[in-house]
């Protein structure tokens, strides 16, 4: 998509409307208060759809064997597809608040946040039908507190991806090591 996106345009530019964006950037004792309310919201949401819907036991039940999942009645194109709406409308909903803070658009502005992003399932633990939504949270935060860190040591922006790479392998080497011994 980010292609298509570049097509479009491929520069940077766009009209945001000033009162989006003040509701986007509003602050309460320097904390954004739009951004975390958002954040609770869709972190409910995500658990609540997870685990108290048949969709999120669908979701699972799909990660764990796709087909024993359609053995046992799952519809496993529809849950895949309606899994990657509602990743696509959180991916939207992410892009919004993101034009909104820097107040333009951008195609590439998302970019570092995909590895962030995948970090955050693997530190989670959800990866093949195990781990839950509220494992990723924590790992979420653990990702925005390294690059805020990062930044408030007026280190470069490279250590970001070192720190977060480094974490990254050596999560997944402890959850191979732990699945050969069957933990």
């Amino acid at each position: 998509f980010n292609g298509l996106a570049l097509i479009i345009r491929p520069t940077p530019g766009g009209y945001i409307n000033p009162t989006f964006h003040k509701l986007i950037i509003y602050t309460v004792a320097n904390v954004p208060l739009t951004t975390i309310l958002l954040f609770i919201f869709m972190a409910f949401a995500g658990v609540a759809i997870l685990q108290r819907k048949n969709f999120g036991r669908e979701i699972y039940a799909i990660g764990g064997d796709r087909e024993k999942a359609r053995r046992a009645g799952i519809n496993v194109d529809k849950v895949e597809f309606l899994a990657y709406v509602v990743s696509g409308l959180s991916s939207a909903i992410g892009g919004l608040i993101l034009a909104g803070q820097v107040n333009t658009g951008d195609a590439e502005i998302g970019l570092p946040y995909l590895f962030n992003a995948f970090i955050a399932v693997v530190l989670g633990g959800t990866l093949a039908g195990v781990g839950s939504f509220l494992q990723v949270i924590p790992a979420v935060l653990l990702m925005t507190s390294i690059r805020s860190l990062i930044r408030f040591l007026e280190m470069s922006t490279w250590y970001d991806f070192v720190v977060k790479g480094v974490l990254l392998v050596t999560v997944v080497a402890v959850q191979q090591k732990m699945a050969r011994k069957g933990v």
